[in-house]
């Protein structure tokens, strides 16, 4: 019986036999020995210490055949009726689990019968799911919407159109202004990534043939030449010269596409003219001025002709939640004002005569409206006089931005500022020195409520949130991580079998349900940090997304190497005298076994099912939403809670992008370990992760263009972090070199670890440099090519529909209840609101109602259509982004 076999496969290089009886003696872990393989072998059953072969009768017969069977099992197992040896914790998962599973069905059942049985709030339930649609980024293009251009009295065309369309599913993302350049950015990082990692499969795919990698027999055991070391140091160098040119490759290839990122981003703004283009900004403006239009008459008597207007960055710390209740208001009161305009038109009577109408360019109050719609003398009008009274004792936050009309009086500002661009020169208002700044940020990425928030005071928050983040997770690890992995580890130390699925699934939901609430913890921490601007927020959450991805995945990979470990542990000195061929196909064989193990952990977990769970999120929180709604488990729903409840998640630009390095690094992890011939995991994972770009591809654009709330990365400042971090798996492949280099020297483990720790940071700081200079370099050709004025603030306004003035919180609020002011009547600008920005001729009234009615009501349809006609219908509409509808003629769809 051959006894040398740790991993329970047969080593290559040589086998000791011995007798029947002896291998219990001999080898502890093996005592079995198997007369139909001749080897000694574990127990067939997983924990069992003892086995043997037991004479039992057939069935029906008086027969006897011998039986294998368990007589006693190991220290953490249980001996069962059956003779099988049962984990100690498999046995409290199955009962977990199968309780679990009973709750949620019942929990399912009393759901089902809820939304069945019950059907509140049926009316704000609408409003809310149509609300929903809306939030996703519509396509405010004039010569794309379905109905005909208008002009405005200033001469500015603008569409009309509540159900503008969805962008279309083809739509050119990498041209294409959607939600901004950094939408742009990611796809193209992301077509990057499927490249790098194509062109890592076709490098890895020839190389192993050319450099001759297929020699593991003789790499193993020395066959055919006459000193064994020899063929490892030829196999060392051979994989560190692998690693060096893919180091090299994907280092030039990452600062051409840097730059190429740059070019791409200019090119974005060059194209497409932003409110930005319009905007300066005037920094250390005196508290006490909270009056935008004291500071526009100082701006225009600089510049000599009229401003658009000046939108001043209050401090309204401490009562953000009476300022966004104070919105919703508004906007309720716009959309009840819109809806009694429809019904008016139609010949149906108003539903809420109460409410009191709004100051707003989007219905202007019609004669005899205002009489019978109430006065603000009532209750309402006490509670907002008092709400303002507590805003009045509030100071401006020494920002303001200066909105021109054209984008040549922003030039012609700096030049009378006399300063070129970029050098500040300081002028004085009201005693206090005012700084001129260039804007960089579109109003969607402005943290209004931040704007008074100071450096020291977001870093203490921040620091603040670091430490409990750490506390969290070292919490995680004391008490839930670290005593289960040990529990796994001991079934495969005692069974010297790898553990069951049952028992590295409770360690992986464990994982999976602690790493949600720390994403969540991050999603709902970092916006509240107190950074001015949205991209430094982002910047943030994906600089820490990224590092607990990467410590999750080392922290699997690390356990899988223990498990694997403790599987093939050989006994205490049974490698002693073996000499060093044997022990060096020891080592060989769990570098390989690791790298087969990993590859398919990546393959089933990261690679994979995380990202299914992620995409099933977006239905199910659809119908949480639904459910509490329908049911009115929560009570009676207003409709602006509900569309809040509906709206959809965000565009999630930094979690995807931490994803992109991420994967890049476990394709590339592999390439520490020796693998046999054919069997090299990184050229796999290579594979599957241009696979995963394809599929991502599509995907992404189905999350973003039609699951995703309208969210704005206006800036590329988030794509110039994501370069920054990928020196993580460039750097990584410069240590994997050096790391094959020094086991091609035969230094010792700290020796390599160490060389390998200096070329991952030399490699940081190299590629770090070069980034700086390319960046540097594309700064440098921005400022001579700069885009030339190609429309009115006006035109932007009407394409865009967000301005500093619409999306400024207190700005629209005194617009509205502060009328003394004079300020020009602002409709706050909200995600599923943007139509509330464009003008609402009465003309256009009927219209409007006509196309929601068919909308509402397709059973006024004329003519029955089949069900194969209503499904291709529905793929169109949901392909092309149009409204429901749209390609029907009203007169056969309104009777």
């Amino acid at each position: 019986y051959s006894s040398y076999d740790t991993t329970g496969k047969q080593l290559p290089c040589g086998t000791a036999c011995v007798a029947a009886e002896q291998c219990g003696a001999y080898r502890p872990a093996f005592p079995f020995p198997n007369p139909q393989t001749s080897r000694c072998e574990r127990c067939p059953w997983a924990g069992c210490a003892e086995c043997s072969f037991v004479l039992e009768p057939e069935e029906g017969g008086s027969k006897q055949q011998p039986v294998l069977k368990c007589r006693s099992c190991r220290e953490g197992f249980s001996l069962d009726q059956q003779g099988l040896c049962i984990y100690i914790l498999d046995q409290y998962l199955i009962r977990t689990y199968m309780a679990a599973g009973c709750i949620c069905v019942c929990l399912l059942a009393v759901a089902v019968v809820l939304y069945c049985v019950l059907n509140r709030n049926s009316e704000a339930l609408a409003k809310g799911l149509e609300h929903r649609e809306r939030c996703v980024p519509h396509l405010f293009d004039a010569k794309l919407t379905p109905f005909e251009d208008r002009r405005t009295s200033s001469g500015v065309e603008e569409t009309y159109d509540a159900r503008a369309p969805s962008f279309p599913l083809n739509a050119d993302v990498h041209n294409e202004n959607i939600v901004g350049v950094g939408l742009v950015l990611y796809y193209n990082h992301l077509v990057f990534v499927g490249v790098i990692a194509a062109f890592s499969w076709f490098i890895l795919t020839f190389t192993e043939g050319f450099f001759s990698v297929r020699q593991w027999d003789a790499l193993q055991c020395g066959f055919g030449s006459s000193d064994p070391d020899e063929v490892v140091l030829a196999y060392a160098h051979r994989r560190g010269l692998i690693a060096l040119f893919l180091w090299v490759t994907v280092l030039l290839a990452s600062i051409i596409f840097a730059r190429m990122q740059a070019s791409t981003a200019r090119s974005f703004d060059r194209k497409h003219t932003r409110m930005e283009d319009y905007t300066l900004s005037l920094s250390n403006v005196p508290p006490e001025v909270t009056d935008p239009n004291v500071l526009q008459k100082w701006v225009e008597d600089i510049l000599g002709k009229p401003i658009e207007g000046v939108s001043i960055g209050y401090d309204f710390r401490g009562h953000e939640q009476e300022v966004e209740q104070q919105l919703d208001d508004r906007l309720s009161d716009h959309l009840e004002k819109r809806e009694a305009r429809f019904t008016s038109v139609l010949g149906v009577p108003g539903t809420n005569p109460s409410r009191r109408p709004v100051r707003s360019g989007l219905l202007p109050v019609q004669e005899g409206e205002e009489a019978t719609s109430g006065s603000p003398s009532g209750g309402e009008g006490s509670a907002t006089r008092e709400w303002l009274s507590k805003f009045r004792g509030r100071f401006g936050s020494g920002e303001a931005f200066v909105v021109m009309k054209q984008e040549e009086d922003v030039e012609r500002f700096f030049a009378l500022w006399d300063q070129p661009r970029g050098v500040q020169r300081h002028h004085t208002f009201m005693g206090a020195e005012i700084t001129l700044r260039e804007v960089t940020s579109e109003p969607t990425s402005i943290v209004w409520c931040h704007l008074s928030t100071s450096h020291r005071e977001t870093g203490l928050r921040l620091a603040c949130a670091a430490v409990f983040l750490l506390i969290m997770a070292v919490t995680f690890n004391l008490l839930l991580f670290f005593p289960l992995s040990s529990y796994v580890l001991r079934y495969a130390l005692k069974a010297g079998a790898p553990p069951t699925r049952l028992t590295t699934s409770g360690l992986g939901l464990i994982i999976a349900i602690v790493n949600s609430l720390i994403d969540r913890y991050i999603w709902y921490q970092v916006p509240r940090l107190g950074f001015r601007r949205k991209d430094q927020a982002d910047i943030l959450t994906f600089g820490v997304r990224t590092v607990m991805v990467l410590v999750n995945t080392l922290a699997l990979v690390t356990l899988t190497a223990r498990k694997l470990a403790a599987v093939g542990q050989p006994e205490d000195g049974i490698l002693l005298g073996a000499g060093t061929t044997l022990t060096r196909s020891e080592e060989l064989g769990r570098e390989g076994a690791l790298a087969d193990a990993v590859q398919y952990m990546f393959l089933s977990s990261t690679f994979t099912f995380s990202y299914i769970m992620f995409w099933l999120s977006y239905p199910s929180s659809l119908w949480q939403a639904v459910f509490v709604i329908r049911t009115g488990l929560l009570g009676k729903f207003s409709l602006r809670d509900c569309e809040r409840w509906l709206e959809p998640m965000e565009i999630w630009l930094p979690w995807d992008y931490a994803s992109h390095i991420q994967l890049t690094c476990c394709a590339f992890f592999p390439l520490y370990l020796a693998e046999p011939p054919g069997a090299c995991a990184s050229r796999v994972l290579c594979a599957v992760l241009v696979l995963w770009c394809a599929v991502m591809y599509g995907a992404q654009r189905v999350v973003h263009l039609r699951a995703s709330k309208e969210t704005f990365f206006t800036t590329h400042r988030l794509d110039k972090a994501v370069m920054v971090g990928w020196a993580l798996p460039v750097s990584q492949l410069a240590g994997t070199s050096a790391w094959w280099g020094a086991r091609a020297l035969g230094l010792g483990m700290w020796l390599s670890a160490s060389l390998c720790l200096a070329a991952f940071l030399g490699s940081c700081c190299l590629y770090w440099i070069l980034i700086w200079m390319a960046y540097k370099d594309r700064q440098q050709i921005n400022t001579l090519l700069y885009a030339k004025p190609s429309e009115s603030y006006r035109a932007a306004l009407a394409r865009l529909r967000y301005s500093y003035f619409n999306t400024n919180p207190v700005h629209v609020l005194l617009s509205d209840l502060r009328p003394e002011m004079g300020l020009p009547e602002t409709t706050w600008y909200a995600a599923g609101k943007a139509y509330l920005q464009a003008a609402d001729p009465k003309k256009d009234a009927l219209r409007e109602a006509q196309r929601a009615l068919a909308e509402h009501a397709p059973g006024l349809q004329r003519g029955p259509r089949s069900f194969l006609t209503q499904l291709t219908y529905g793929v169109q509409v949901w392909f092309t982004g149009a409204p429901k509808h749209a390609y029907h003629a009203l007169d056969e769809t309104i009777e």
